[in-house]
């Protein structure tokens, strides 16, 4: 997980067990997705002081990224997610929050197909020449879509 983050963990103050920590304070849950290989993909969220639910971490193993299966992956484990979460929680959130770089376009794509929007965006965060888009999303359009989209999908 490490190497999925620009820059990584590691070289951030706290490193990995500062991001641990992080989800553990806010209360946040996080989910994984395997197959018979070991994981391929996680997603860490929790709710905010304004009814929306943070996605704080959401990434696929390096080698699906920008291919089908690793759209399939990310779409299974926020209807997952989402599903569950407005089960224990129902009516509590309103909106779905998250950033993603500007550079990521094949997230982008699936980011636009679920609903969300743009809105805001920072140039040179945390990296220099890296452009930081910020999305929102209305809760249950969001995770209506998610469910029509992974019916059917493997669990």
């Amino acid at each position: 997980m490490d190497k999925d983050f620009i820059p990584a963990l590691s070289l951030r103050g706290g490193g990995i067990d500062a991001f641990i920590e992080t989800v553990f304070r806010n209360e946040g849950r996080t989910w994984l997705a395997r197959d018979e290989s070991g994981p391929v993909g996680s997603l860490s969220f929790w709710l905010t002081d304004e009814n929306m639910v943070y996605v704080w971490f959401i990434g696929v193993r390096a080698d699906l990224r920008g291919t089908l299966l690793g759209g399939r992956v990310i779409m299974q484990l926020m209807s997952t997610a989402l599903q569950a979460y407005e089960r224990e929680n129902p009516g509590d959130a309103v909106g779905i929050r998250f950033t993603t770089w500007e550079s990521n376009s094949a997230a982008i794509r699936l980011y636009r197909l679920l609903g969300f929007t743009v809105v805001g965006k920072k140039e040179n965060d945390m990296v220099e020449g890296r452009t930081t888009l910020f999305y929102e999303g209305e809760f249950s359009l969001i995770r209506g879509r998610l469910m029509r989209l992974t019916h059917g999908l493997c669990q």
